[in-house]
């Protein structure tokens, strides 16, 4: 009986990314915890709590949660995931933005901060799984960016000595034709 063979530098890989999905979870929990305990002392000591009643507060609120808490919080497990992980970076990037995404959202709904019948969709869904997972790739892509690079260098190099054979080639047509020309007439 045959057993299928695992290969272990992609499990090696999974546990890479569930790695940094927990990194990205961690960071999500300890950064908005913060920022939302930092705004609401900000405005109390600015007076300016009541200014919450308005929707553009609210929005700008929710802007700065998605630039201080979800983005960072996603290059924190895209910056693991990318240092330890180096195929299928496409792929493998996404994963810890949506697994810190996922934990998070159990996490508020077992404690009772995620009410399922009242879901903002913006606030509560969109803007933290994108926030995460444009984090991670950012993270992730900052430590492959020299390799992602000198491959793309290597293609344009190949053309350019490809182009510049041509040209030889070329000019040494020209120059055949020149003096083969100059042989001719007198």
């Amino acid at each position: 009986m045959d057993l299928p063979r695992f290969d272990l530098s992609r499990i090696w890989s999974l546990i890479h990314i569930l790695i940094g999905g927990a990194l990205c979870f961690f960071a999500l929990y300890i950064l908005s915890a913060l920022v939302q305990r930092g705004i609401e002392t900000l405005m109390v000591n600015f007076g300016v709590l009541g200014a919450m009643i308005f929707d553009q507060t609210m929005n700008a609120i929710y802007i700065m949660m998605f630039g201080i808490v979800h983005l960072p919080s996603g290059f924190c497990g895209g910056l693991y995931t990318g240092y330890k992980t180096k195929e299928n970076l496409k792929i493998a990037l996404a994963l810890p933005g949506i697994i810190g995404f996922v934990a998070m959202i159990l996490l508020r709904y077992f404690y009772g901060y995620f009410d399922l019948s009242n879901i903002d969709w913006t606030k509560d869904i969109l803007m933290p799984l994108v926030g995460n997972t444009i984090g991670a790739y950012l993270g992730g892509y900052t430590l492959n960016w020299p390799t992602e690079e000198e491959s793309a260098e290597e293609g344009e190099k190949i053309t350019l000595y490809l182009e510049e054979g041509e040209k030889e080639k070329k000019k040494a047509r020209r120059k055949r034709a020149r003096n083969n020309s100059s042989i001719v007439s007198p």
